[in-house]
C-alpha cells in the first residue's frame, strides 16, 4: 500500500467534515420543515422556562409558582394533550402514569407550601424541582413523539390548543 500523503490526508478530513457538516445541516433544516418537532420544540421552549424559573426561586415564592403556572401548564397538558394519548391502547398506560406524576406533583406543591421551616421548605422545593423536571421530561421524550406516531393525531394542532389554554389561565 503506497504512503498516504499529507495533502491526501488533509483532503481526506475535509471531505469527511464537509460531509458530516452537511449532514447535519441537512437533519436541522429537516427538523425545521417538520410540524411535529417545530411543535415538540415549541412545548420543550415553555418546559424549559418552566424549570428554569423553579431553579431560582426560594421556596416561598416557589411555592407560589408552582401553585400558579406549574399546575397551570400540568392541567394544561392533563386536559389536552393526554386525552387523545389515553384513547390508544399503546400509550394508555402512558397516561396513567403522567397523571399519578401530576398528582404527586400536586401534594408535594402543597406540602412546600405548608412547610413552615426553612431547612424543610428548601429539601422540599428541590424535591419539587427534581419531580417537575422528571415529569415534563417524560412528557416531551416519550409522549409528544408518541402522539406523532398515532393515526389521526395533529401535534401542531395539538400544542396550539395546549398553548391557547396556558394562555387563557393567565
Amino acid at each position: 500500500m503506497p504512503p498516504v500523503s499529507d495533502t491526501t490526508a488533509t483532503a481526506a478530513s475535509t471531505a469527511a467534515t464537509s460531509a458530516a457538516s452537511t449532514a447535519a445541516s441537512t437533519a436541522a433544516s429537516t427538523a425545521a420543515d417538520d410540524p411535529n418537532a417545530r411543535a415538540q420544540a415549541r412545548v420543550a421552549r415553555i418546559h424549559d422556562r418552566l424549570l428554569a424559573e423553579t431553579a431560582r426561586l426560594d421556596p416561598p415564592a416557589l411555592a407560589f409558582f408552582c401553585a400558579g403556572p406549574v399546575r397551570r401548564q400540568l392541567a394544561a397538558a392533563a386536559e389536552v394533550l393526554h386525552p387523545v394519548a389515553a384513547h390508544f391502547a399503546e400509550t394508555r398506560l402512558l397516561v396513567q402514569a403522567l397523571g399519578i406524576g401530576r398528582r404527586t406533583l400536586d401534594r408535594m406543591v402543597d406540602t412546600l407550601a405548608a412547610t413552615g421551616d426553612p431547612a424543610s421548605a428548601a429539601a422540599a422545593g428541590r424535591a419539587v424541582a427534581m419531580a417537575l423536571d422528571a415529569h415534563l421530561a417524560v412528557e416531551r421524550t416519550l409522549l409528544l413523539p408518541a402522539l406523532t406516531d398515532l393515526p389521526g393525531t395533529d401535534l401542531p394542532a395539538l400544542v396550539d390548543a395546549w398553548e391557547s389554554r396556558l394562555g387563557a389561565r393567565r
